[in-house]
């Protein structure tokens, strides 16, 4: 298994740096995670009017 970046950023106290965004788009995610650019992701979708569909396909970690 692979480390958990993450994980071991916070556990070691050091700060992280995440984005939002407001697109069901998978691929989006996958982008803004193969730039190594930030620690995390949030998917914000309370604020767009996404389908349950939209959101469970965008909810899925990729591998």
């Amino acid at each position: 298994m692979r480390p958990n970046r993450l994980r071991q950023k916070l556990n070691a106290g050091e700060p992280t740096i995440g984005t939002h965004i407001l697109s069901s788009w998978p691929t989006l995610v996958e982008l803004i995670g193969d730039a190594e650019n930030y620690d995390y992701v949030e998917y914000t979708a309370e604020y767009a009017p996404f389908t349950m569909h939209a959101s469970t396909i965008s909810a899925v970690p990729s591998s």
